[in-house]
């Protein structure tokens, strides 16, 4: 989080930190406490960086949450890169 911060002090745009992202993160995961999910939400917030956090409740860190939420990842991706393609 701190390299994040050092190149939005620097004049580093925006786009050229991180391309649009969307994270989800459960509200039950067990790795949260290395994750850090809102400390990183509000650095990025903070930041001005087009990421997009959704807090999923009940989900942990299983392959049920990651399949659960994996269609919404490829579109969005998708949306992305056909945006990108056209400029």
């Amino acid at each position: 989080m701190a390299l994040i911060k050092q190149k939005v002090k620097s004049g580093v745009g925006a786009q050229e930190i991180i391309p649009p992202t969307l994270i989800d993160t459960g509200t039950s995961d067990e790795w949260e406490h290395f994750l850090e999910s809102k400390k990183l939400r509000d650095t990025v917030a903070e930041a001005g960086l087009n990421v997009n956090f959704r807090f999923q409740g009940g989900y942990d860190h299983s392959y049920n949450f990651i399949s659960s939420f994996m269609k919404d990842h490829i579109d969005f991706h998708a949306m992305w890169l056909k945006t990108k393609q056209r400029n």
